[in-house]
């Protein structure tokens, strides 16, 4: 016989939210502002002059530098009894955050949005042995993918711990939808940036067809393609169509190459540096969102772009919502026909295209995985219980029924 006890408990939660601007801190911002998880605060790495403004604690470095994100970092120690949710990228996370996770005695999850966790400790024993023995204290594990879920197996975590997850948390409706900023939200608009404000007139000053793209300055995005495909066809058989490419992340030497190559071409412009708020205002005004990138895990403005109504091609690297155009990842020429496809035909999501196991929307959510996380359920048996108890006042009782 046992007695069961049921209690929600407020996580922690360790990762960032924009500034850095990403991906995996758009996500988790989303997750916070949805308030749909018992949260209780944030350990937040990373410094950022304008860093989110949240409903929970937000706990992260005041200046640049190392000294300040490991006196960050040093909080997780008051937090030993606290259920913890690690939101990361890579193995290295994990690596990183260990001395600091230290004689934990409360549970801890976690979630990697990297699309390859192998390439980035592949070619090391030691960083394979340390990331193996690491995942060992995690009780729960959640996988965007069969290909993350195959990594974690591969390093010795029972299939009990995994478990995949959808982890899509639409656009918030405290964020302008495109009629919001046509019309009651100009206001909004105008606390713009110069650059979202002229990047959003660019996109409005023709009925032409507006091609977007986003992701880091990185050349495994394959940004360039649009542009390769903008010089080698017609603009007059796809209506003019023009690009518009938002970047974001660290200032690299491709950056400057994809400058150089967008300085050319009147019919594309680039944008670098936009708020998450910004860049959704040009992508509720665009047509067709592209990623033909050669590496991903998810890729959340897919989904966004989906749920305002875009039509998408993108790449086969990680699984894809069966909507929308996918080409075989590193294939140029496929990626261009069926962007030619795409602009020809009407407006409608297209139907089908993804592949079987991209059928994303029928696995657990992120935020039913964490709720179901913030129920600590304990068990105590009924018969040991009493025999404790009566010992310790020093009577006897018998617990046969």
């Amino acid at each position: 016989m046992t007695i069961t006890d049921h209690q929600e408990h407020k996580i922690w939660v360790y990762g960032t939210v924009p500034q850095p601007v990403g991906g995996v801190a758009i996500f988790l911002q989303r997750l916070i502002e949805s308030k749909r998880v018992p949260l209780a605060g944030l350990i937040d790495p990373y410094f950022g002059a304008q860093k989110a403004e949240l409903p929970i604690r937000h706990r992260y470095p005041k200046k640049k530098g190392p000294l300040h994100r490991i006196l960050t970092l040093m909080k997780l120690f008051r937090l030993r009894d606290e259920l913890l949710f690690i939101n990361g990228s890579r193995p290295e996370s994990i690596l990183a955050l260990f001395p600091f996770l230290l004689f934990r005695n409360a549970k801890k999850s976690l979630l990697l949005h990297h699309g390859d966790l192998w390439g980035s400790i592949e070619c090391s024993r030691i960083k394979t042995a340390l990331v193996t023995y690491m995942l060992r204290g995690y009780s729960q594990i959640f996988c965007l993918s069969e290909k993350q879920r195959e990594f974690y197996i591969s390093n010795k975590v029972e299939e009990s711990r995994l478990t995949l997850i959808d982890s899509y948390i639409g656009i918030l409706k405290s964020e302008p939808g495109p009629e919001e900023i046509d019309g009651d939200a100009k206001v909004d608009v105008a606390h713009f940036s110069k650059q979202a404000r002229e990047a959003i007139a660019w996109v409005s000053q023709s009925k032409s067809k507006v091609i977007i793209g986003s992701g880091y300055a990185q050349p495994f995005y394959n940004h360039e393609w649009v542009l390769d495909f903008l010089q080698q066809e017609s603009h007059a058989a796809f209506g003019n169509v023009r690009y518009i490419l938002c970047c974001y992340g660290p200032e690299t030497d491709h950056l400057q190459q994809l400058r150089e190559r967008f300085s050319v071409l009147p019919d594309a412009r680039l944008c670098f540096g936009l708020s998450p708020l910004e860049f959704n205002a040009v992508l509720s005004r665009s047509d067709i969102y592209v990623r033909p990138t050669s590496i991903d895990s998810f890729g959340i403005a897919i989904h966004d772009a989906r749920a305002l109504g875009l039509q998408v091609v993108a790449s086969d690297a990680c699984e894809r919502p069966k909507d929308i155009w996918v080409h075989e990842n590193g294939n140029y020429d496929q990626f261009r026909e069926l962007l030619k496809k795409c602009l020809v035909s009407s407006n409608e999501m297209r139907t089908g295209a993804g592949s079987e196991a991209g059928d994303i929307a029928r696995r657990m959510t992120i935020v039913d995985a964490l709720q179901g996380f913030a129920q600590v359920q304990t068990f105590m048996d009924l018969p040991r219980a009493t025999e404790e108890l009566s010992s310790s006042l020093g009577v006897s009782c018998d617990t046969r029924l």
